[in-house]
């Protein structure tokens, strides 16, 4: 799906989240600048005085409208973030998965962040903030991996400030503190089978549930079975795929080529779908 879809002359659509925008020249450059609406006719309105203002600083009567402004608080960054649909660093429109997970962490960023002097973000700062969040983590038992993952969302937001010129330094880009120790980060690979022999067995208890005596016959055993036989087939082609749950869910037995379960004439190709963008990891 495009980005921008063109409304009218001069007003632009951001698909992602519906917001109008001009494309006026800054410094040479053409950009998008956003016009604060949804609207067509506030936006209409709001063009036409930016392009009268604009006309009067040519004159010496007035301010451009122009000029980029500087922001004060990471609660404008962050807002502006959220307001421009969470670009990455290509400034293109990341995949909705991660825009969910960038939306939650802004959430959360503008609790404590939202009034804090932009010139007072640093890693005394960060400490704070981690100490804050620890004692309001429900899921996370250290706390300390949601942490990293929410600095890395301001970061974020920093950056793209960066590049609109709300800030002439994005002080998280080499400071930001990494709070998990790599040491107990545990990965799945650690655990997996060996070989394909110890796999079927462990898939073979899967497949078979234990049933209580006084449930046997009933529905439950027939909805318990059901259910095992599910799970089974799902944990045997993610260790054979290394595929994700959701990403195993998009396999379907019509797929045509390029979609995902499409296998090639040979069988020596199976096409998938990523939940990730390809310059993620992926297993």
């Amino acid at each position: 799906m495009k980005t921008w879809k063109r409304i009218e002359r001069g007003i632009y659509r951001q698909n992602a989240t519906g917001t109008l925008y001009e494309r006026p020249w800054i410094n040479g450059v053409r950009t998008y600048r956003s016009l604060e609406t949804s609207k067509l006719s506030e936006a209409r309105e709001t063009l036409s005085a930016r392009r009268t203002d604009q006309k009067r600083a040519e004159l010496g009567l007035a301010k451009s409208p122009y000029e980029r402004p500087t922001a004060q608080t990471v609660g404008e960054i962050t807002k502006r973030y959220v307001e421009d649909g969470y670009p990455d660093r290509r400034r293109s429109e990341r995949p909705e998965v991660t825009r969910r997970a960038e939306a939650r962490n802004c959430e959360i960023l503008l609790e404590w962040w939202k009034g804090e002097a932009v010139q007072g973000v640093n890693l005394q700062a960060c400490d704070r903030y981690a100490d804050w969040r620890k004692r309001n983590v429900k899921k996370d038992c250290s706390g300390n991996r949601t942490i990293d993952l929410e600095l890395n969302t301001l970061g974020n937001a920093f950056l793209w400030a960066w590049r609109c010129g709300l800030v002439k330094t994005n002080p998280l880009a080499i400071d930001r503190p990494r709070y998990t120790n790599e040491r107990s980060v545990q990965h799945c690979r650690k655990f997996k089978a060996e070989n394909a022999d110890e796999l079927h067995e462990i898939v073979r208890s899967v497949f078979k549930p234990p049933i209580p005596e006084k449930m046997r016959g009933t529905g439950y055993e027939w909805e318990a079975q059901r259910r095992a036989e599910a799970s089974g087939w799902a944990y045997l082609l993610q260790n054979m795929t290394g595929l994700r749950v959701n990403e195993l869910l998009r396999l379907h037995v019509d797929a045509r080529p390029g979609e995902a379960g499409f296998i090639s004439e040979n069988w020596t190709e199976l096409h998938v779908m990523r939940s990730k963008g390809q310059e993620s990891v992926n297993p």
